[in-house]
Order: structure tokens, then C-alpha cells, then sequence
């Protein structure tokens, strides 16, 4: 029992640490001229979801998560906005 206990509790460890996120860049925002980080997370070797930071006022950090399958069309809404 102990040893499918042991199991368990790894198998779990796995599965979150396999949806964590990791820093992949930063970006500094002239606004602000603050850096900020943009994090990701991978599932079965696929990109499955952006985080990036942005200003916050209640909290130390806040974060936009953008779907990995939808990260080009957003990319491209930065770019028409910008323009």
C-alpha cells in the first residue's frame, strides 16, 4: 500500500509540473519602463498556453494567457492595433 501511495503522490508531482509554466522571454514596456516575462506551457510536446505579464495594481503580478492555437491571430491583432 505504501509503495502505490508513493505512486500516486509521484504520478501527481508529474502532471503538474508537466503543465508549469517557463519563462521563454521578456519584453520591456515603455509606458511603464518596466520589463515584464512571457512564460509558456507545453502538453505532449505541444505549445498549450502564452502567459504574459502585465501591469498590475492589486497584486504583485498579473498575467494574459492567450491559447498556443491561437497565438498567431493574436500576434497579428498586436500588429493591425499597433499600427
Amino acid at each position: 500500500m505504501k509503495k502505490f501511495n508513493t505512486l500516486i503522490v509521484a504520478l501527481f508531482i508529474f502532471s503538474i509540473s508537466s503543465k508549469a509554466e517557463q519563462t521563454v522571454g521578456t519584453f520591456e514596456n515603455a509606458y511603464f519602463g518596466k520589463n515584464f516575462t512571457i512564460e509558456a506551457s507545453q502538453k505532449n510536446n505541444e505549445l498549450e498556453t502564452v502567459y504574459i505579464e502585465v501591469e498590475a495594481k492589486s497584486s504583485k503580478s498579473a498575467f494574459l494567457s492567450v491559447d498556443g492555437n491561437k497565438l498567431e491571430s493574436f500576434k497579428t491583432s498586436l500588429e493591425i492595433v499597433r499600427d
